[in-house]
């Protein structure tokens, strides 16, 4: 099996959920492609629990024995962040930049400290001793919210355009920041001292996100000349192919070059060098990679907790540590908004549907995937799925009620 294989599997297996879902579950692609693949991965998982070592296990295993797996997860988290960078105007948030801003620092702040130590010592009390570090690499990943489920979700429930403009603006910068403290935390983990961290900070955040930065203003004067989309689709496909193999070579990160190359061309490339048209078209591409992205790695999570090593500790941990995520949440989101009450109006349950509608999901498991081998891993993994199981089985299919009920 090599890589084209794999690629050939994803791809069947997502065309797959795409028809049965619009025929059958008739969901928002992006949400009905996330719960197919669960709904295949627990299928799967059956079939392991019955004949262990079966294929599914030796697939993950071969995976995680060869050079693929790493530039893979890489990649797909990459082309998330892109997606969800591409549909962000910066614009929208012009009068709420510090209420975003505080609203990221603060989700993402309070997760790794608060969720991270709060993990770390359910963890211990387990029996499941791990470096404290490793609790706030677990807080960083689940602060991170994703930007094409939350965008999808707030596609087909109406809320308030002051709560989807920092749902949206949350999402991106916050899976941004999220992959900030994850590589300034696995630096840490990794190589501890000093001028290793700063020197790993300094060239893989520093050195990543200028990069992004002048390949995306490169891409924006080609389209400049162009005004027909198919041209302009193969533009940023060439822009995201070629910006992770150049990442990759210069020892950066291609999923924060991808995000910032997405946040200049979302603000100036599509609106400023594309017609409507245009506009549409390579919305509703990005839209579906993001869905099949997400689909993707929700599928190499599953596979990932169906290998040996799983321990029933690890499954009480998780059940234990989730509504820990949601309290964190919950109190990310209050603290600003409580504070903004004292100088302007805010929506109706504000905090509630930021709380609820922050949904996990393809960011954080492709952080969780990318950690080094060993317990942490294992725990870790198999904690991220029950959150993101949560979020997009009960929190995604009941949002719409938890709107309607605050409405009334």
């Amino acid at each position: 099996m090599n890589p084209l294989d794999i690629a050939a599997v994803l791809l069947v297996l997502m065309a797959g959920f795409a028809f049965l879902n619009e025929r059958y579950l008739r969901l928002p692609i992006m949400l009905g492609l996330v719960l197919m693949a669960l709904l295949w991965s627990l299928a799967l998982a059956l079939g392991v629990w019955v004949e262990p070592g079966g294929p599914a296990v030796q697939a993950q295993v071969w995976l995680r024995g060869h050079a693929v797996y790493e530039p893979l997860v890489s990649g797909l988290l990459g082309l998330l962040l892109f997606a969800g960078a591409l549909r962000l105007n910066l614009a929208d948030l012009a009068r709420q930049t510090w209420v975003v801003l505080a609203l990221v620092i603060l989700g993402v702040g309070v997760s790794v400290f608060l969720t991270g130590t709060l993990s770390w010592i359910i963890l211990a009390g387990l029996g499941i001793t791990l470096p404290w570090l490793y609790g706030l690499l677990f807080g960083a990943l689940i602060a991170a919210t994703d930007p094409v489920m939350v965008r999808g979700l707030l596609a087909r429930v109406r809320v308030a355009p002051e709560l989807q403009h920092r749902m949206a603006g949350e999402s991106v910068l916050g899976g941004g920041l999220a992959v900030v403290l994850c590589v300034l935390l696995m630096a840490m983990v990794v190589a501890p001292g000093g001028m290793a961290i700063i020197d790993r900070v300094i060239w893989q955040v520093g050195g990543s996100l200028l990069f992004g930065l002048l390949i995306g203003l490169a891409a924006y004067r080609l389209l400049r000349h162009v005004d027909h989309y198919q041209v302009e689709v193969l533009i940023l496909l060439a822009l995201v192919v070629g910006a992770l193999v150049l990442a990759g070579h210069g020892a950066l990160s291609g999923p924060l070059t991808l995000l910032a190359a997405g946040l200049v061309l979302g603000n100036h490339g599509t609106l400023l060098a594309m017609s409507e048209k245009s506009r549409r078209h390579l919305h509703d591409f990005w839209e579906l990679i993001g869905g099949l992205v997400n689909a993707a790695l929700f599928v190499l999570l599953a596979l990932e907790v169906m290998l040996p090593g799983f321990r029933m500790e690890y499954l009480l941990a998780a059940l234990a540590i989730l509504p820990l995520v949601l309290l964190g949440r919950f109190i990310a989101m209050g603290l600003p908004v409580t504070v903004l009450r004292r100088f302007r109006a805010q929506a109706p349950g504000s905090v509630q549907i930021m709380t609820w509608g922050g949904l996990r999901g393809g960011i954080s498991i492709a952080l969780v995937l990318s950690l080094p081998a060993g317990e942490a891993r294992e725990v870790l993994v198999l904690v991220t799925a029950v959150v993101v199981l949560f979020a997009v089985v009960v929190q995604g299919l009941t949002f719409r009620s938890l709107v309607r009920h605050i409405g009334d």
